[in-house]
């Protein structure tokens, strides 16, 4: 299935609704973007402190350091 998205003026809006029912297609309203969700997500997001970020310089060292043995 494809989805396609399209920009109808309101003056057409029925005639193309139409058209696609006696076509067989289902067609839905695309939701509108509400900022205040949006920020309500964007506040959840945890942030890592100081001491986090200095904890990853150390251990990223160590990673790279790793030496694989021989088999």
């Amino acid at each position: 299935m494809d989805k396609l998205i399209l920009n109808i003026p309101k003056k057409k809006s029925t005639l193309i609704k139409k058209f696609l029912n006696d076509q067989g297609i289902s067609y839905s309203k695309e939701d509108e973007f509400n900022s205040n969700k949006y920020k309500q997500k964007l506040k959840k997001i945890s942030t890592w402190s100081k001491q986090d970020l200095e904890i990853l310089k150390k251990v990223s060292g160590t990673i790279t350091g790793i030496k694989i043995p021989k088999w």
